[in-house]
């Protein structure tokens, strides 16, 4: 009887029960990929982290040159407007009164300058955003295609 059972098995034929195909990679050729799209990935994030921080530091630079122009020509036109201002306008106001117009508009100019220069420097504008927000979809991206 057991002759017999063993004789009713079905054949397993010595051929492989799913043949690999092309279009069916292997799970080794699937981490492969994943593993040089990360790699990929990465190296494009760090591109793009460089590309934009070389702009950003251009806009220090641009932001530093205002600030150094405003203070080099602000305090020797301050001294030199308060000089001839005041002594244009001792002739027609009290020599005090003169002093504070003339000092007063000198003073807005270069404190024009100094916010124009302040503003480029904003630690919001230096923030990489291209990558920032890159960075967080290919987050969502990757969170999605896990689930």
């Amino acid at each position: 009887m057991v002759q017999q059972a063993y004789k009713e098995q079905p054949k397993v034929s010595p051929e492989p029960l799913r043949e690999i195909k092309p279009n069916n990679p292997s799970i080794m050729r699937l981490f492969s990929d994943l593993l040089q799209e990360t790699t990929s990935l990465v190296h494009n994030e760090a591109s793009l982290v460089r590309a934009e921080i070389s702009q950003k530091v251009v806009q220090v630079q641009t932001g530093a040159v205002s600030l150094i122009i405003g203070a080099v020509f602000g305090i020797p036109a301050l001294t030199v407007l308060l000089v001839a201002g005041v002594l244009g306008l001792t002739h027609v106001l009290a020599p005090w009164l003169s002093a504070l117009i003339v000092g007063g508009a000198a003073a807005i100019v270069a404190l024009i300058f100094l916010m124009v220069g302040r503003a480029k420097l904003n630690a919001k504008q230096l923030a990489p955003e291209h990558t920032a927000a890159s960075l967080k979809e290919d987050r969502r991206l990757i969170q999605e295609h896990t689930r």
